[in-house]
């Protein structure tokens, strides 16, 4: 086992000696002519610059770097401007960043950004205005800043949410703020008691009347009117009308056969 390792790993070490001997090789035989700080492509005849050169027709030259500048270390024919600093031209300028600002990583359009609490204003980092009743938050959109709980954004400011007898706030930063206890609805900035009829039962749904009517009954007006069901039907699984059984046909409110 040793013995098999052994050679395995001097194998190993031939071809990495060997491999640009060979490669080198292959190439000249295929009459490939490859300049200085160049190197052939694997599996291929074509060559390439080495790392920190640049192809200028048949040959490799140095990639000229300016000042605050490094060579790119993911494409080695160009080269990158030094964090704080961005490409000009073929200069390398200072990036200004303004006062309540700091520098990003990134290399895009985004070289800074304004601190909490302030918002880039045509160049600058201004503080945000956060009004009474109010809080800073962390939207990049926006005013920048949310009002407390029981309190709204009315333009610049934060103003107290009027609730109504039978209501309460709710958490939602659009609307009116509030809404009505269970068995109550909202008219006209009110919270109205639902009138819920005999064989009744309030219902959580947010629109119609807020009442249904109880298994057997229909709604008739602000009735429930107890359903007639005719010979040969059954009450359906809605619990407010009525089908025929099979073999029957509904028929001016009748089950007769088909």
């Amino acid at each position: 086992m040793k013995q098999t390792a052994r050679r395995y790993f001097t194998a190993l070490l031939l071809l990495f000696v060997a491999g640009p001997v060979v490669e080198q090789s292959l190439a000249e035989e295929n009459g490939v002519d490859i300049p200085e700080n160049a190197y052939i492509e694997r599996y291929g005849n074509q060559w390439m610059c080495s790392h920190g050169y640049a192809r200028s027709e048949n040959r490799c030259l140095p990639v000229q770097i300016p000042d605050k500048a490094h060579i790119d270390p993911f494409k080695g024919s160009s080269w990158r401007c030094q964090r704080g600093f961005r490409r000009s031209g073929g200069q390398c300028v200072a990036i200004e960043v303004p006062a309540n600002g700091y520098l990003t990583n990134s290399e895009n359009s985004f070289e800074w950004r304004c601190e909490r609490g302030f918002r880039e204003n045509h160049g600058a980092c201004v503080a945000i205005a956060v009004p009474a009743n109010g809080y800073l938050n962390d939207s990049s959109f926006g005013s920048g800043w949310s009002c407390d709980r029981g309190f709204q954004a009315i333009e610049t400011g934060c103003v107290a949410v009027q609730v109504p007898a039978n209501g309460y706030l709710t958490d939602q930063a659009y609307g009116q703020g509030w809404t009505c206890e269970r068995g109550y609805r909202a008219i006209n900035n009110a919270c109205i008691a639902i009138q819920v009829p005999e064989n009744g039962y309030l219902t959580n749904a947010p629109s119609g009347p807020g009442w249904q009517c109880e298994r057997g009954f229909k709604m008739v007006d602000a009735t429930c009117v107890a359903l007639q069901v005719p010979e040969h039907a059954h009450i359906d699984i809605s619990g407010n009308n009525w089908t025929c059984n099979n073999p029957y046909r509904k028929r001016d409110n009748q089950c007769v056969e088909y």
